[in-house]
């Protein structure tokens, strides 16, 4: 089940890449970068807890965009909830250049699956072996094994039946080669505290969506209380849940490749070129966040917007950048690159039912700085 679990990460933007490796721990010496001390954080910790499909993603994320086309400062609240039973993904195809960086040099893509291709209601059944789900046809829930096939185009894996993913994108009639659905789950209402202004309450605006834009920085206490009020007694509503979490500082860039106190409101070249010899350096002000991140994003005139820098580490105030990652960012034809340092906080939420993994709430607080920078 390692695929399907990780898969199931990576879609709900639960970095999966912050799986530390041995040896990783941060180092005292002074400056807390390069080979040797540029380590991953282990934010994840045992895969085991992540043993179900019911999920829900909780962000509240500040971005203040110094420069560039939409320079502006707003915070983003926003909390998903989804049933993963039926939907898997393909994790895009990356680089790595140093433990904590990495090029992508793909997109994720949904597995296909041969099921059908017709919504359903009370009054519009699935075909035989299949139900009705949120106006989607899935597979019933079969046991299998060597003596106990599947019914139908089910296929036996793990001890359980599942679609068969599509060969050549063909199947057999009257099944089409589709992704598979991502099924909401009911919550009534989203209630934070901690943030400026007071509290604040989310509607859905679609079944298992809520989402709400406000202006500038919205972090004002030192920790946020999140809480889910979910439909009682329903077979599809994610469990009430209350939980905390840690409000990130600002991030503060002190040193940008060999520019001191760099003024990001201004764009300048940081020196992204095929004929760079030297790695990249970015320090911070050190804090106590659960990691960093560090993107650098093809901008304009960008073939391959996918191609992204990503870097993930310890607040501990300064990363190292191989130059390596660099020049194969630099065969990007962009004549510009987002520059965007971030600092997160990450909590898991488990919720038992019985003894048994009934759902997962992963809550994200993020400070994101961002600048448009030339080549």
């Amino acid at each position: 089940m390692r695929f399907v679990r990780l898969s199931i990460i990576f879609h709900l933007s639960i970095l999966l890449f912050v799986l530390c490796n041995s040896g990783c721990a941060a180092d005292d010496k002074i400056p807390p970068y390069g080979p040797g001390h540029d380590g991953v954080p282990d934010i994840i910790g045992d895969e085991s807890i992540y043993d179900t499909y019911w999920f829900a993603r909780i962000e509240v994320s500040e971005l203040n965009r110094l420069s560039g086309q939409d320079a502006g400062h707003d915070s983003v609240v926003s909390a998903y909830f989804t049933d993963f039973t039926h939907y898997r993904v393909r994790l895009a195809d990356v680089i790595p250049f140093s433990d904590a960086c990495y090029v992508y040099t793909g997109m994720p893509s949904d597995v296909k699956f041969c099921r059908p291709n017709q919504s359903c209601s009370p009054d519009l059944a699935c075909p035989e072996t299949f139900e009705c789900v949120d106006d989607n046809c899935v597979p019933k829930i079969y046991t299998c094994s060597e003596q106990q096939p599947c019914p139908g185009i089910l296929a036996c894996q793990d001890n359980l039946c599942r679609l068969p993913e599509c060969l050549e994108n063909t199947c057999a009639e009257p099944f089409e080669c589709l992704a598979g659905p991502r099924l909401p789950l009911q919550v009534e209402k989203m209630i934070f505290s901690g943030l400026s202004g007071g509290g604040l309450e989310l509607y859905p605006s679609s079944v298992g969506r809520f989402q709400d834009i406000l202006p500038g920085r919205v972090f004002e206490q030192p920790r946020l209380t999140v809480q889910a009020v979910s439909p009682p007694y329903q077979d599809r509503s994610f469990p009430a849940f209350i939980e905390k979490i840690q409000a990130p500082d600002a991030p503060v860039v002190t040193r940008l490749n060999n520019v001191q106190d760099p003024n990001l409101a201004v764009s300048f070249s940081m020196g992204i070129g095929l004929e760079r010899a030297e790695s990249l350096i970015v320090e911070w002000k050190p804090g106590d966040a659960d990691y960093m991140e560090i993107k650098i994003i093809p901008g304009a005139g960008s073939k391959t917007p996918f191609a992204k820098l990503r870097c993930i580490t310890y607040d501990d105030g300064g990363l190292e950048i191989p130059v390596e990652a660099i020049n194969y960012l630099a065969l990007d034809e962009a004549t510009n690159f987002r520059f965007k340092l971030e600092r997160h906080y990450f909590v898991e939420h488990p919720i038992m039912e019985n003894d048994t993994l009934k759902a997962m709430a992963l809550l994200d607080a993020g400070s994101v700085l961002e600048s448009t920078v030339l080549r």
